[in-house]
């Protein structure tokens, strides 16, 4: 009989008990992984490890007008979301 990933037996389970196996890691659900993925991309700084001169360049592409209308459309869309 084959078992579903997670599923033990008693024997498993007494063997555990003593200390005998290690205990079973925890199943990670879906939601974690999404707010851990969040959380992570929420603190992700594209601008963290550039130089001066990558800094400069990407200041003289980017106006300010056109960044802060980015950020506007993309603050709406996820509070639409």
């Amino acid at each position: 009989m084959a078992l579903c990933p997670g599923d033990t037996t008693e024997w498993d389970d007494i063997q555990r008990k003593f200390g005998n196996l290690p205990p079973l890691e925890k199943e990670v659900l879906q939601r974690e992984l999404d707010e851990r993925f969040v959380e992570s991309a929420e603190r992700f700084d594209p601008l963290e490890n550039r130089t001066l001169e990558e800094l400069n360049a990407v200041e003289d592409d980017v106006s300010e007008e056109d960044f802060l209308q980015q950020y506007r459309r993309q603050r709406l869309a996820e509070l639409k979301a």
